[in-house]
């Protein structure tokens, strides 16, 4: 949660959900030529990442400053009415809001999870047969927050795939060949059917 009082734009975000973040948007290839790093080039993962940034403050300062410029280029893409003041909107009118059909971005579905829920990292798997997709635990948050909240609050596929903003609306659709963001494009395919998690608790209203 970020707050308005605090002028730093990484305050409150956790070098884990920065660097799921940017994995998610540019992906493992994109980021290693963006950032130099073995880490990024080589067998990636997000925990040996994790660990090689937190003990090298240049390679970490790297990233935070690509995390910055990728904030930038998103507030300049997407502005919405609930920025930055989403804290305050009450869920009941996001979720009105999706329900009627209107975009939202990421980072606003994001916000209100993280700060009307408490969120328990869980496997979840997502598509159906060979193209099945298994998330491990504290891989892919913010797909496993997007569909957690969504089956808790009944929405139809079409407004889930809201949720993911303009990774969906932009960068999905507009590249129906394309192979990032495999979470969103096997539930193009799959729907609710393809989405099972190992636990009922993943997200808990606060």
């Amino acid at each position: 949660m970020r707050s308005q009082h605090n002028p730093d734009p990484l305050h409150g975000i956790t070098l884990q959900v920065l660097l799921q973040e940017l994995v998610d948007h540019f992906g493992w290839p994109t980021l290693a030529q963006k950032i130099n790093l073995n880490c990024f080039a080589n067998d990636p993962s997000l925990k040996s990442s994790l660990k090689f940034l937190r003990k090298t403050p240049w390679a970490r300062n790297k990233v935070e400053q690509l995390y910055l410029s990728y904030l930038k280029e998103q507030q300049e893409q997407t502005q919405s009415p609930y920025q930055p003041k989403t804290k305050n909107m009450p869920l009941k009118t996001f979720l009105n809001t999706v329900k009627a059909d209107k975009h939202v971005s990421f980072a606003e579905t994001q916000t209100i999870i993280n700060e009307c829920y408490d969120y328990t990292p869980t496997t979840f798997s997502n598509g159906i047969g060979e193209q099945a997709v298994t998330n491990e635990a504290g891989s892919n948050e913010g797909s496993c927050k997007i569909f957690a909240f969504a089956q808790l609050n009944q929405l139809t596929p079409a407004q889930t795939l809201n949720l993911f903003g303009d990774y969906y609306h932009d960068e999905v659709l507009k590249d129906p060949e394309g192979t990032s963001h495999q979470n969103i494009r096997n539930f193009i395919l799959s729907g609710w059917q393809g989405i099972q998690f190992t636990a009922d608790n993943t997200l808990v209203l606060k």
